[in-house]
């Protein structure tokens, strides 16, 4: 089965939460792109750091292993724009760190908000890390997400 093929180990999210951030809508923003039923087996881990300007910043993180993690990019697929997913595929290459074996995304915290999942590359963000099982290249890396997103576009060939 392909399914068993894709080995994601975890996936790491964080944003962080300003002086002038209501928290809780952060903490929401977050919690809007996880399918609905790992909602309430998540724990958002939260830490308090100190801005440049000595104002507080909350750091809000959540960990996602295994079958988790995999369902988590599904989901995220299953829910991005045709242009999003075009540009996705198109970007690949500098969105996976070959060291590292991850591959990086960042989406907008005011859509997600909201209850849109769209790529954005400006400041105020969610960062997902996907952490793959074992080594893979880019090639490797490529097929099995150009397979995830065509699972989510119907015809897609």
């Amino acid at each position: 089965m392909a399914g068993n093929d894709i080995a994601i180990a975890r996936v790491l999210i964080s944003t962080h939460g300003h002086a002038t951030e209501d928290i809780d809508k952060v903490k929401q923003a977050i919690l809007n792109i996880l399918p609905q039923n790992l909602r309430s087996k998540v724990s958002i881990e939260e830490e308090t750091i100190v801005g440049y300007y000595g104002n507080p910043i909350v750091r809000l993180k959540i960990v996602l292993e295994g079958s988790d993690a995999l369902e988590f990019v599904k989901n995220i697929l299953s829910k991005m724009s045709e242009s999003d997913k075009r540009i996705l595929l198109s970007t690949l290459d500098a969105r996976y760190n070959r060291k590292t074996n991850e591959f990086y995304l960042r989406l907008s915290k005011q859509d997600a908000y909201l209850g849109s999942i769209i790529l954005y590359d400006g400041d105020d963000v969610i960062k997902i890390v996907i952490t793959f099982a074992y080594k893979r290249s880019l090639k490797d890396v490529q097929k099995l997400i150009e397979d995830l997103v065509k699972g989510f576009t119907g015809n897609a060939g």
